[in-house]
């Protein structure tokens, strides 16, 4: 299993051993078992051009406001995924709707990536 580290180069403790396809989009669900709420914990499969929309976006309520797909069929081809480390809460949108959604989040005043520690407003 391929080892993962933070930006400071502190290990990062993958919460399970085997990886969840989540090509197919939508909210990733947290589990109470999972002690590290705030990092990327949690080993996952994810389609080449899907976007991940981060925790702090989906808390402002911004996504609330979409009223468009986010979800789409799940890719079965693993050669068509790329193994990556996410978190609870955070939302994961299809490789087809992911430009529609970054040019909602653009108009709302959002760019991806964020900054770390970056402050939003409440959209809610």
């Amino acid at each position: 299993m391929p080892h993962y580290f933070t930006e400071k180069g502190k290990a990062v403790n993958i919460f399970n051993k085997r990886p969840r396809n989540l090509s197919g989009g939508g909210l990733i669900k947290d589990s109470p078992k999972i002690k590290e709420k705030e990092e990327d914990t949690l080993s996952s499969y994810l389609e080449y051009g899907s976007l991940v929309v981060p925790k702090p976006v989906v808390q402002s309520g911004v996504m609330d406001l979409y009223k468009g797909r986010i979800t789409g069929q799940k890719q079965l081809c693993m050669t068509q995924l790329g193994r990556t480390v996410v978190m609870p809460n955070e939302i994961v949108v299809h490789k087809k709707y992911a430009g529609k959604v970054e040019n909602f989040l653009k108009k709302k005043g959002i760019t991806l990536p964020i900054r770390p520690n970056q402050r939003f407003p409440k959209f809610v």
